[in-house]
C-alpha cells in the first residue's frame, strides 16, 4: 500500500468516525446529516460532528505524520 492509499483510507475512516460527510448545497447537507447531531463546517464542503474539532484535527495530523 502506498502512502497515498494509506492516507486516503485513513481519512475516509476518520470522517466516518466523526459522522462527517461532504456537502456542496443545503439539499446535500440535509440529506446527509443525522438527526440530533450538530455539525461544524471545515471548508471545502466537509462537515463533521460539532464539539469534536480538536480530536478530529489531532487524528488528521497524525495521518500525515506517518511516513510509511
Amino acid at each position: 500500500m502506498t502512502i497515498s492509499e494509506y492516507r486516503e483510507k485513513a481519512i475516509t475512516k476518520l470522517i466516518k468516525k466523526y459522522n462527517g460527510f461532504f456537502a456542496f448545497s443545503i439539499e446535500q447537507f440535509n440529506e446527509a446529516k443525522k438527526e440530533g447531531l450538530k455539525y461544524v463546517s471545515r471548508g471545502s464542503g466537509l462537515y463533521h460532528e460539532a464539539g469534536k474539532v480538536k480530536e478530529f484535527d489531532e487524528e488528521y495530523n497524525d495521518i500525515f505524520k506517518k511516513k510509511k
